[in-house]
């Protein structure tokens, strides 16, 4: 079995091999941090789930079949039934895949006004209290604007140590005309 664990707060990617123990996966469960934007993932044969923390009672949890992806809004609970199913029955999880609405249709009128108001308040890129990471880098976060700006300024300072001139600069300084040129040159 494969898993990943990806920290947003550090920016911090881990993969590895772990052997199929219910015990090991909810002690990595339980570790994930309550940061927007940290996921587990666990793939086991053809099957996996991704759980994305949207806040810290709930995850986006995206059940993986072969190439297939579904996503489903789950809350704690839910995700540890979730891994528990991948590791103890492929079968269940299958059907899990397949009908993912019914699965978690214990509470659905509940739920589905929870849904939305993760959605309008977790979610939306215009939400104050979080903005939408585009990337992280050094353990600095990114708009998709700022992280835009910090790949010019990149791009200048390696191409000002590396003697390459940018368009702007080409155009200042022109190349010589030839008839500009003075007789000794030839």
């Amino acid at each position: 079995m494969k898993i990943t664990i990806y920290n947003a707060q550090t920016g911090l990617k881990k993969d590895w091999e772990e052997e199929d123990s219910w015990k090991n996966v909810k002690q990595i469960f339980n570790e994930i941090p309550n940061i927007s934007g940290c996921f587990l993932l666990i793939h086991k044969n053809q099957l996996g789930v991704k759980l994305q923390v949207i806040n810290e009672d709930y995850f986006k949890s995206i059940l993986i079949y072969r190439e297939e992806k579904k996503s489903v809004i789950i809350n704690k609970e839910e995700g540890q039934n979730v891994l528990k199913l991948l590791l103890d029955d492929e079968l269940e999880f299958v059907r899990l895949f397949d009908f993912p609405e019914e699965y978690f249709n214990n509470n659905a009128s509940a739920k589905s006004k929870v849904n939305d108001s993760i959605k309008k308040t977790d979610i939306s890129p215009n939400s104050e209290s979080q903005t939408l990471i585009f990337k992280t880098y050094k353990g600095k976060k990114y708009t998709e604007q700022e992280w835009e700006k910090f790949e010019q300024e990149q791009f200048e300072h390696y191409a000002r140590k590396n003697n390459i001139l940018l368009e702007d600069e080409k155009t200042k300084k022109g190349s010589r005309f030839f008839l500009d040129e003075k007789e000794g040159d030839f």
